[in-house]
């Protein structure tokens, strides 16, 4: 009997997935949820910078990065630091971010969960600064794990945090990338001052991405932000940064924090 040859698309198909595979971006496949929303986040190149710049303002020489991801933020911050250890529980994540950061040595992916972290070997590396962008929401004892933070950092070490804000914003999004709640100043200053660090700054972000956040996460249950709009947005991002930088914002969909540590963390 004659063997049929295999469909020009299914081959096709198959040297794709080879390709991927055999590239740093070998993850095309993957259809999970929250990294549908990271890759997309990824592409937002100016927003990104736009959260590096604030968060670089504030950075020692040591820096703790907890949550990784597929290290959107890592790339922005990694240069001419002395240290990045880049924490995050998703072996997938880790891997990728050991695909990308190759022949940096100062920048060292470290696969654990926050509640699993070895925090006396972490302690011995003498972290001045631990970032989280778009983090802290995802633990489900955040006040725990500041604690964590206030012991491994260096006398005068810092946190330099930005959250979701605004519970009425809760919706489709914050479920499928798995919020556990989104902060109020008041929250996110109490979970700082209330386990051993002293709120340095305390601002409004991103007032102008609130309404597309409300529509498409609470009106329209979209459980990610839709590619179009998402690059309509970062292509605006410049001049949402600029415009942020000169006036206090009364309200918006992020808060970004800046706290150090007080008294002894021994």
């Amino acid at each position: 009997p004659v063997v049929p040859r295999r469909p020009r698309a299914a081959q096709l198909s198959r040297l794709r997935t080879l390709m991927r595979y055999a590239t740093v971006r070998d993850d095309a496949d993957n259809q999970h949820e929250g990294y549908t929303t990271l890759e997309r986040m990824d592409g937002a190149t100016h927003y990104n910078q736009w959260l590096a710049r604030r968060f670089r303002e504030h950075l020692g020489r040591r820096v703790l990065e907890i949550g990784a991801g597929i290290g959107t933020i890592t790339r922005e911050l990694e240069s001419g630091l002395e240290l990045l250890i880049a924490l995050e529980v998703d072996r997938f994540y880790v891997d990728r971010l050991k695909n990308l950061f190759r022949g940096k040595p100062h920048v060292r992916p470290y696969l654990s969960d926050v509640a699993l972290a070895d925090w006396e070997s972490l302690k011995k590396e003498k972290l001045d600064t631990i970032v989280l962008s778009n983090v802290l929401e995802h633990i489900p004892d955040d006040a725990s794990a500041v604690r964590r933070f206030r012991q491994i950092l260096s006398p005068g070490g810092r946190v330099v945090i930005l959250v979701p804000a605004l519970p009425q914003l809760f919706g489709a999004i914050d479920e499928a990338v798995g919020h556990h709640r989104r902060y109020t100043p008041a929250t996110l200053r109490a979970v700082l001052e209330e386990n051993g660090f002293a709120v340095e700054k305390l601002e409004w972000m991103n007032l102008v991405g609130m309404p597309g956040w409300f529509v498409n996460s609470r009106l329209l249950r979209r459980r990610a932000v839709p590619k179009l709009q998402l690059k309509l947005y970062d292509t605006l991002a410049p001049l949402f940064a600029q415009a942020e930088s000169k006036v206090k914002l009364p309200v918006g969909m992020s808060l970004f924090a800046v706290a150090r540590v007080t008294g002894s963390n021994a």
